[in-house]
C-alpha cells in the first residue's frame, strides 16, 4: 500500500541494467551477421556469448535474458518490417523475442547442477574417470571382483563369484 491507500504492484525484472545492456549488445552483435553488414563470424560469437550469459541461471532469469537478447537480435534483423507494417512490426519482433526466451528457458531447465536428484555421471564424479583394471587371464580364479574405486555389495559379490565358478 502506498500513501494514498492503493496497492502498488511491483514488476520485478530479475536482471540488472548491466545484464540488460550485455544482452542487447550480444543480440545486436548477432544481428550484425546478417545484411546489410553481413559479418557472418559474429553469428557464432553472439550465440556463444549468449549461451555463456544464460549459464548457471534459473529458468526464469534465463527467460528474461533470452527475451532481451532475442528482442535486440530481431530488431537488427527484421528492421525492414517497420517499412511495411509500421509500428505493428513491434509485435512480430516481440514474437521472435519470445522464441529466444523459450529457448533460453529450456536450456536453463536442462542444467543438472541445480537438481539434486540428477547426477552428472552415472558413476558419480569421483569414479567417472577412474581407470579400469586390466582383465585377468582366463585361468585365474583368484582375481578380485571389486571395481577399482570401491566394492560390490555382499549379495552381488556372491552372485559374481558363483558366476565365475560356473560360466554359462
Amino acid at each position: 500500500m502506498n500513501a494514498s491507500g492503493f496497492q502498488v504492484l511491483a514488476f520485478k525484472v530479475g536482471i540488472s541494467l548491466r545484464e540488460l545492456l550485455i544482452s542487447a549488445l550480444y543480440g545486436l552483435l548477432g544481428a550484425a551477421a546478417y545484411p546489410p553488414l553481413g559479418l557472418f563470424p559474429f553469428s557464432l560469437v553472439s550465440i556463444v556469448l549468449f549461451l555463456t550469459l544464460i549459464r548457471e541461471r534459473s529458468p526464469a532469469d534465463a527467460r528474461q535474458v533470452g527475451f532481451l537478447y532475442g528482442f535486440f537480435f530481431a530488431l537488427g534483423t527484421m528492421y525492414w518490417l517497420f517499412g511495411i507494417f509500421g509500428i505493428m512490426a513491434v509485435a512480430l519482433v516481440g514474437l521472435m523475442a519470445l522464441y529466444f526466451a523459450l529457448l533460453a528457458m529450456l536450456i536453463a531447465m536442462t542444467d543438472g547442477t541445480r537438481c539434486p536428484h540428477v547426477r552428472r555421471h552415472a558413476l558419480g564424479p569421483d569414479r567417472a574417470l577412474a581407470p579400469r583394471a586390466a582383465p585377468a587371464p582366463a585361468g585365474d580364479r583368484e582375481r578380485s571382483v571389486d571395481p577399482p574405486g570401491g566394492s560390490i555389495p555382499v549379495g552381488n559379490r556372491q552372485n559374481v563369484e558363483s558366476h565365475d565358478r560356473n560360466p554359462p
